[in-house]
């Protein structure tokens, strides 16, 4: 027998008892247990089974913007719409840009939740980055207001604002469609 031959041989013996072993323990596996009749998964209105989708229909793609032009002083805010009766409101970004009219060294962003008696809950801040006599930032946040609040942006500066424009975008929920649980604070 030649090498080439020898080294064939071995090869289909080594694939034949490999295949032969694998066969042996196929066939001691033991098979997946398997229902015998359907499944059935109670999920009662009273305690539903909690579930998340983007494209749930309860969601509504929400984004306004607003400019103002009659700021001229250090500070300016801007009152977003109240939230609609029944609904959430999910701000999850926020851009702001702001023009001076004098030099302007710092400026802060901050937004705060205003309720319908006027208090006011929770918010964010951030910096603005400036560029000779602008500044501007585009800002990925998590804010949420609730049916009749509203949603306040405040621009902070040590320069007078003589032109603002801020937009923020997020869905709203429908809370007719599914509840809207409790913001924990």
């Amino acid at each position: 027998m030649s090498k080439h031959s020898a080294t064939m041989f071995a090869a289909l013996a080594s694939l034949a008892i490999v295949a032969t072993l694998v066969e042996q323990a196929s066939a001691q596996a033991v098979p997946a247990a398997r229902p015998s009749a359907p499944v059935t998964v109670a999920n009662p209105p009273t305690a539903p089974a909690l579930t998340s989708s983007v494209d749930d229909s309860g969601r509504i793609a929400y984004q306004n913007s607003i400019r103002r032009t009659d700021c001229n002083f250090f500070i300016c805010e801007v009152g977003f719409p109240t939230v609609p009766a029944d609904h959430r409101l999910v701000v999850q970004h926020i851009s702001v840009f702001a023009i001076y009219s004098t030099t302007v060294s710092r400026t802060s962003v901050q937004t705060s939740d205003i309720s319908a008696s006027g208090s006011e809950g929770p918010g964010t801040a951030f910096f603005s980055p400036i560029a000779g006599n602008q500044s501007a930032v585009d800002q990925p946040v998590l804010l949420y207001s609730d049916a009749g609040e509203a949603i306040v942006v405040g621009l902070f500066s040590d320069g007078v604002i003589s032109e603002l424009s801020i937009t923020i975008t997020g869905y709203l929920l429908d809370c007719t469609v599914g509840p809207c649980a409790p913001i924990a604070h």
